[in-house]
């Protein structure tokens, strides 16, 4: 059976996304006691009889306290006509224990919500969606905002599992355990358990079903005193997310799980990754087979570092065959746009080891290597990696020692050349080696594998440069000063701090608090949530389109950083503040007649659309970004004062591609500003602009010898400008018919060099009338400039 692998994938983890329903009976628990009347028990004992969507919450006098469960388990099992969803008061004001005793809740064939509480103290399990000798369960589970901490394991279920915006840390078991159907971890940390999760057949319960299907998604996994993931079967997606400081392996694959791991961080574990291919499992030659086949391993735009423990062979990748005479061959493997550095073994293979059984069918393992850097790992035997691979050409090679397939590769590259070798910080969710200057992975990947559409493991958009870097990060162009990657806020914990944080999620519940200074407009299409200081707001139901922000939001000290699928509109009269403020709105980032005021960066993001600061704004700040996968516009009458830098950037491709600065506004920039798209870059009449440093603006192509010569792309001054520059000044448009222009009564002063660039100097345009002074020029449009 031939079936399409990014419809398999994609099918398989669509997990469920528990709507908020609209309740038949709503239960307030209004004490503490174990049951009785008005009791957690009790409620929920009332609510199963309902049969119905039930709500129960708690009187907000009980903050503080806990619930001491002395009889064992609260039994929510059977529910699995309606939702029940029991929601706390925050996961910081209210408590469950299981007094060491029992679970909190048993919850088989209940479809069932938990937000917004602390669960401690249980015992073998905090929340028991599992039947041992009923491996299926008819219901589903969505744990959110919540602790789950100091007991044996965090959650345990045969059903959907759903866990947000959760903590499941300090346990002496597995965290997480899933055997048949489909588990979502995203924005939690799951920390200092014995295992972080486990999926597939696990107790000696074999299942038989294909393991179960899982996303992980801006989650971090680590120092769980053994494996970060067992995936056992089934299929896994990582993205965004970091397995980091497990005592064993970071993600141990069984049974040639399926795994899917892109723009994370998989570092300083016991080893990376343990690979398993088994002949049972579901895939050959990459296509999905009706009963069994080798495997899928696909790594893309991910850092592997640092891995070494206890692992004697394959530091970071460890993959071998675990059965001789394997009815099936040649699953697909492949690493694109990896960083794999500084991991180890004691014996062999410290950054990749491949270990093929051979048999009587002649099986092997096909892995492809394309615009990776495999350099600067540890081991006596073939330091760097040890097997058979196919490689794009675009890759660097530490030591190949006896591998074959990367004769075409830089080789025997010394690592302090490349990258630096300190995992940190560099803008993102995760950690990376940033390339150092002159490093020869700069732009020498293979385009065949980084089309324009990609971005690095930061979510920095590829290229940068001529080209695309070889690796997991994308070093930035020339022009493109270190601050963009500044935009990501400093780590924010509950209660040290206020901060508002809004992003995806589905399901949920609706919190009963005023929304003054917010307003979601419902559409079909997403989930959202809200984190303003230690109060969260979830909206769901119908779930958001555009979320409007009405009224004013933040001070001095505070971090403003709202994220949505949605997109952000700023109305008249709002005031935003902060040390940082971040709009990240994937729909697009809309603001007029309003006010933002930052002592650091002020980020305008949209990775889908459009940023349009639209008119009649001021905004200052320290840093000014405004990056958008579409339009990126400064519009009318707009006051704009930055002390250090500014860019305006769309990275859309061909006429998409527009970066405006528009008309009749003041800009007042203390460093460098770059305007700078693939389509027309340009500054519109009446603007006036002071810049202190280096001015750029400039069109460019992402493939180099490939202009679409039917596009006019344009780098234009338009005429009754004003600007003064006090560093150099850049006019460049990239393609053959492309054109730089500085029109009619344009007046531009330039204390440093004014370079202006095309490829036909023809095509260059300085209008008569235009005032234009410089310290010197050059660029093929040179002669040209008065």
């Amino acid at each position: 059976m031939k079936t399409n692998m990014i419809t398999v994938f994609y099918a398989l983890f669509i997990l469920i996304a528990i709507s908020t329903p609209s309740w038949a009976l709503t239960i307030t628990v209004t004490n503490t006691n174990d049951a009785g009347p008005g009791s957690l028990r009790q409620a929920v004992s009332d609510a199963r009889l309902s049969a119905e969507n039930d709500l129960i919450e708690f009187d907000p006098e009980l903050s503080g306290q806990t619930i001491l469960l002395t009889s064992g388990a609260i039994n929510a099992s059977g529910h699995s006509s309606g939702v029940l969803t029991i929601k706390g008061l925050g996961r910081d004001k209210l408590t469950i224990s299981g007094n060491n005793e029992s679970p909190a809740f048993n919850a088989l064939d209940a479809t069932m919500i938990i937000s917004s509480l602390k669960i401690t103290d249980t015992t073998p399990i905090a929340v028991d969606a599992y039947d041992e000798y009923y491996p299926t369960s008819e219901g589903a589970l969505k744990i959110s905002d919540c602790i789950i901490t100091n007991s044996v394991s965090g959650a345990w279920s045969t059903s959907d599992l759903v866990v947000d915006n959760c903590e499941i840390t300090s346990n002496t078991g597995t965290a997480l355990l899933v055997s048949a159907d489909g588990l979502s971890v995203q924005d939690s940390t799951i920390s200092n358990n014995g295992t972080g999760i486990r999926t597939g057949a696990f107790g000696g319960l074999d299942e038989g079903d294909g393991g179960a299907d899982t996303r992980i998604y801006n989650s971090s996994i680590s120092n769980n005193r053994l494996s970060g993931i067992i995936a056992s079967e089934g299929s896994l997606v990582i993205s965004n997310s970091t397995i980091s400081n497990n005592g064993s392996d970071g993600i141990q694959a069984l049974w040639s799980a399926r795994i899917v791991i892109e723009k994370s961080a998989i570092n300083n574990n016991g080893r990376g990754i343990y690979y398993e291919v088994y002949d049972d499992a579901p895939y050959e030659d990459g296509e999905l087979r009706e009963f069994g086949g080798p495997g899928f391993l696909s790594i893309a735009h991910t850092t592997i570092s640092g891995n070494s423990g206890n692992a004697a062979k394959g530091g970071g990748i460890f993959l071998e065959s675990s059965r001789e005479n394997s009815q099936y061959d040649n699953p697909y493997i492949n690493l694109t746009h990896v960083t794999l550095t500084n991991n180890s073994a004691t014996e062999q293979g410290g950054g990749i080891l491949l270990i093929p059984i051979p048999d009587l069918n002649g099986a092997h393992i096909t892995f492809h290597v394309n615009n990776s850097i495999i350099a600067g790992n540890h081991a006596p035997i073939n330091p760097d990696l040890q097997g058979q691979f196919i490689s794009s050409g675009s890759n660097i090679i530490g030591d190949p020692g006896t591998s074959s397939g990367f004769e075409a590769d830089i080789i025997e590259a010394d690592i302090n050349k490349i990258l630096d070798t300190a995992l940190n910080n560099n803008g993102g969710s995760t950690k990376t080696h940033l390339l150092v200057t002159g490093s020869p992975a700069i732009d020498s990947a293979s385009i065949d594998y980084c089309p324009y559409s990609e971005s690095d493991q930061r979510g920095i958009s590829r290229p940068q440069g001529n080209s695309c870097d070889i690796g997991a990060v994308e070093l930035g162009g020339n022009n493109v000063p270190d601050d963009e990657l500044q935009c990501a806020p400093p780590r924010v914990e509950y209660g040290t701090q206020r901060s508002v944080y809004y992003n995806s999620c589905a399901g949920g519940t609706f919190d009963a608090y005023s929304l003054a200074d917010l307003e979601a407009y419902k559409s079909s299409n997403f989930g959202a949530k809200l984190l303003f200081g230690n109060v969260r707001y979830q909206h769901n139901g119908n779930v958001y389109k555009n979320l409007k922000i009405k009224a004013s939001l933040g001070s001095a000290g505070d971090i403003l950083d709202i994220k949505s699928p949605c997109r952000i509109i700023v109305n008249a009269g709002v005031n935003l503040a902060g040390d940082f403020v971040s709009l990240d709105g994937r729909a697009g980032v809309w603001m007029t007649h309003s006010t933002i005021q930052s002592k650091g960066a002020v980020c305008l993001l949209s990775g889908g659309s459009n940023v349009k600061i639209k008119g009649d704004s001021d905004i200052t700040a320290k840093r000014l970004l405004l990056h958008a996968a579409r339009e990126a516009k400064i519009g009318r009458r707009n006051n704009i004062d930055v002390s250090d830098s500014l860019i305006v950037r769309s990275t859309a491709p061909l006429s998409n591609g527009r970066a405006i600065v528009s008309r009749d506004s003041k800009l007042s920039v203390g460093s460098d500003m770059i305007v700078s798209s693939q389509f027309i870059s340009r500054i519109r009449r009446n603007t006036q602009l002071d810049v202190g440093g280096n001015l750029s603006i400039q069109t460019f192509t992402r493939y180099p010898g490939r202009y679409l010569t039917e596009l006019k792309n344009r780098a234009v001054i338009d005429r009754s400008t004003d600007i003064l520059v006090g560093g150099n000044m850049n006019l460049t448009s990239a393609g053959t018919n492309a054109y730089a222009m500085i029109k009619n009564e344009a007046a531009i002063n330039v204390e440093g060099n004014l370079e202006m660039n095309i490829a036909q100097p023809s095509h260059c345009r300085v209008a008569p009338s235009a005032s234009v002074s410089y310290a010197s020029k050059s660029g093929t449009c040179a002669e040209i400039l008065p």
